[in-house]
């Protein structure tokens, strides 16, 4: 919008900085002026802007990504010999390398961890993981374990981290 003070204004800014937090996200043209009133608002989060005109992808990654940091109980969980940065999707190994993990990737550590050694079934995983639909074939699970086996074993044609077992997939996690 271009007159974001006035319509903060009028649309319920006084409702907003009565309760405890609020989060927003901005959508307003590049040549936007932000009023002064949002720099020493104290409830409001500024820290995502788009400007127009925006990709949709790019606030659908954004809101996943904070929906995400909300629910994840830890930042950090301590997998095997690694540690899997969830917030960041980034796998640390024992030598300290650091690798980018895809969404999924992270998504089936993060699922295999809470198990907490416990193996976790091809489908569950499906489900939890690709919130399976249609179309998702297991063998679209085997593909990312192996993928995901090769980016953090130190051997992954033998799997100390990422292990199978008869009832499907486990990690050994620290306490």
């Amino acid at each position: 919008m271009d007159y974001l003070g006035e319509a903060v204004r009028f649309a319920g800014f006084d409702v907003v900085s009565e309760k405890n937090s609020a989060d927003l996200v901005l959508y307003c043209g590049k040549d936007s002026n932000i009023p002064a009133e949002f720099a020493n608002f104290p409830v409001i989060h500024l820290d995502f802007g788009v400007l127009k005109p925006m990709k949709a992808a790019n606030l659908a990654n954004y809101i996943k990504k904070q929906i995400k940091s909300a629910l994840m109980p830890a930042d950090k969980i301590e997998i095997g010999t690694g540690m899997l940065d969830v917030r960041e999707n980034m796998w640390f190994g024992a030598d300290g390398e650091a690798v980018r993990l895809t969404d999924k990737e992270s998504g089936i550590l993060l699922c295999l961890a809470q198990a907490k050694g416990a193996a976790v079934g091809r489908q569950e995983l499906l489900d939890r993981v690709w919130a399976y639909a249609e179309g998702v074939e297991t063998h679209t699970l085997e593909t990312h374990i192996y993928r995901l086996r090769q980016k953090i074993e130190p051997d992954p044609a033998n799997p100390v981290i990422l292990l199978t077992a008869e009832q499907g997939y486990s990690v050994p996690v620290r306490v």
